[in-house]
């Protein structure tokens, strides 16, 4: 029975370390990514700066300077969030998910992802799905918010 007990043991020593590899590798990637963000967005808001296309004339121009800026800036805070929830993830023992957070990030994606279609020129379906997509998942967070209270 012993022996059975050790290779059980084993398993679970090995899972956990192909665990915490998996969770490193993504850590890795995750941070290369912010950064690659940071230093891409930091330099193309530079390069505008220093070519004199920072003086936006029409409104269009600064609805989509924004909308780029805002996009860039989500998408920064996206990856952020996710090597948190990774990272946490990483040093527990038990490697549990915080769904709150999962949700809380999928609600940036989708409000990331509705700021970056062209109303003009889109799908009148896709912009539906896009707003359905974002009540969907916010409908979610409310109703799991709203069962941990109740189990509280």
């Amino acid at each position: 029975m012993s022996t059975n007990n050790n290779q059980q043991d084993n398993i679970e020593k090995g899972i956990h370390i192909f665990q915490k590899s998996v969770y490193f590798i993504i850590l890795l990637l995750l941070a290369v990514l912010t950064s690659y963000l940071i230093y891409h967005y930091t330099k193309t808001l530079f390069l505008r700066l220093c070519d004199g296309k920072a003086e936006v004339i029409t409104i269009p121009e600064i609805k989509e300077a924004t909308i780029i800026g805002v996009s860039g800036v989500l998408a920064i805070v996206l990856c952020l969030e996710l090597l948190e929830t990774i990272y946490s993830s990483y040093k527990e023992k038990d490697h549990t998910i915080q769904i709150s957070k999962i949700l809380l990030i999928a609600i940036v994606a989708s409000v990331r992802h509705i700021f970056e279609i062209d109303y003009m020129h889109a799908q009148p379906l896709n912009a539906i799905a896009a707003g359905l997509g974002l009540l969907m998942v916010t409908g979610c967070y409310y109703l799991y918010k709203r069962a941990s209270k109740s189990n509280e």
